[in-house]
Parts: C-alpha cells; sequence; structure tokens
C-alpha cells in the first residue's frame, strides 16, 4: 500500500509506504538504481524527502 507519493522529478516518484514498524521511502537514484531506506520516526521520512528533493534540484537538466 503507498501511503504517499511524490513526484519531486515527474520521471522519478518518490513512494513512502506505511508498515508495523515505521515507513519505507522508495526512490530511484540519480544513477538510475532504486533506494530503499526505513525509517521509524516519521521526521525522519520528512527529512529524507526533503534531502531526495534537494539532490535532484542540484542534478543537471537532463535533455532527452
Amino acid at each position: 500500500m503507498v501511503d504517499h507519493e511524490t513526484s519531486l522529478n515527474a520521471s522519478k516518484p518518490v513512494n513512502v509506504t506505511r508498515d508495523l514498524t515505521g515507513w519505507e521511502v522508495r526512490h530511484e537514484g540519480s544513477t538510475g538504481e532504486v533506494r530503499v531506506s526505513h525509517y521509524t520516526d516519521w521526521h525522519r521520512v520528512e527529512r529524507a524527502l526533503r534531502s531526495i528533493e534537494v539532490d535532484r534540484m542540484s542534478e543537471p537538466a537532463r535533455r532527452d
């Protein structure tokens, strides 16, 4: 179950899923790898989302 999906970058959504022990944050990194992290504190999830957003804003623009 995806509790939260945001598109900090339209081509790379970030999924936040709630489970019995916390939240899983899943997103695609800048080199295409899928990164998965698990947090037990919602404030850590918010911090991770901000960090992902900052990282993506600093990526060079892609030319398709």
